[in-house]
């Protein structure tokens, strides 16, 4: 049986969707869409409890968009299965999916059901299809991550702070030093650190700032991890050249660990030696005492 508009509404609802896009989406007003959460009581913090009913694993008449994204739930996607796609976009696991949607009661038994969930189609269309509406309420998606790896890559700390020495007035007791002679202030040279202006920076790529009794400082974002997702993305690593780097890391383990069993072979041989001198001075020590 067919869902009625308001209750595939609901689950649009419950995903964080605006009045004015479920109002388009179904073709209603935005006041027919606030009386359906006051009529049918909607709240973002519930779901609709899973039916026992289960349908077979068609995947037609879905309608799909230009980029292939599914615009709309699969109609034969049944209601314990679109409650586990929620839970699952909502907590990335299968496992906790399956019990929250009531596929089983067990831990165990959840797990082999999330996976096997994970490879039906429509599953996985609809999946996809409640991605895309996160990330089109958060307004980012692929292009702005590669962005902001590309802007931790390409920061320079120097943009942030400035180092280096300075002639500055020396400072006693009593104030700034004169020379009585010259009567010229007395000066010495100092190691300073100074920070840029924050309204000026690009912020984004800073991971910390913080003052300690050494003074101010500044950390900005791992670039080592922003140029491994680049790489990943971009393919950047042919097979060949990475299969080399491996190979280099693995023979570089090897050799670590030759020097450590080396290190504890003569370790262990100088005990030997030490415990045998002291073998023999109580040896030697028992017969002049017997003497």
């Amino acid at each position: 049986m067919a869902k009625k508009p308001h209750e595939l509404a609901l689950n649009d609802y419950v995903l964080g969707m605006s009045y004015k896009d479920i109002a388009d989406k179904y073709k209603v007003g935005v006041d027919t869409v606030k009386k359906w959460k006051t009529r049918y009581k909607w709240n973002r913090d519930s779901v609709p409890k899973p039916k026992k009913t289960v349908s077979t694993l068609s995947t037609k008449n879905e309608k799909v968009d230009k980029s292939g994204q599914q615009q709309e739930a699969d109609p034969e996607l049944t209601d314990t299965e679109q409650l586990f796609c929620y839970h699952f976009v909502k907590d990335r696991n299968a496992t906790q999916a399956a019990l929250k949607s009531g596929y089983s009661k067990h831990k165990p038994s959840a797990a082999v059901m999330g996976c096997r969930l994970l490879q039906r189609p429509r599953v996985k269309a609809e999946i996809d299809r409640l991605r895309g509406l996160v990330c089109q309420d958060l307004h980012i998606g692929l292009q702005d991550f590669l962005q902001f790896c590309v802007n931790i890559v390409s920061a320079d700390i120097g943009d942030y702070v400035g180092w280096g020495q300075r002639q500055q007035q020396v400072i006693g007791m009593y104030g700034p030093l004169v020379d009585k002679k010259t009567k010229q202030p007395i000066m010495e040279t100092i190691n300073f650190v100074d920070l840029g202006e924050s309204e000026l920076l690009d912020t984004s790529v800073i991971q910390e700032v913080k003052q300690g009794k050494d003074g101010i400082s500044i950390k900005l974002a791992d670039k080592k991890w922003a140029w491994e997702q680049l790489i990943k993305f971009f393919d950047w690593l042919p097979d060949k050249w990475q299969r080399n780097v491996e190979e280099e890391k693995l023979k570089l383990a090897k050799a670590k660990l030759l020097l450590e069993v080396e290190k504890a072979k003569g370790e262990n041989k100088e005990n030997q030696h030490v415990d045998a001198l002291k073998r023999k001075m109580a040896e030697r020590k028992m017969k002049n005492g017997g003497a």
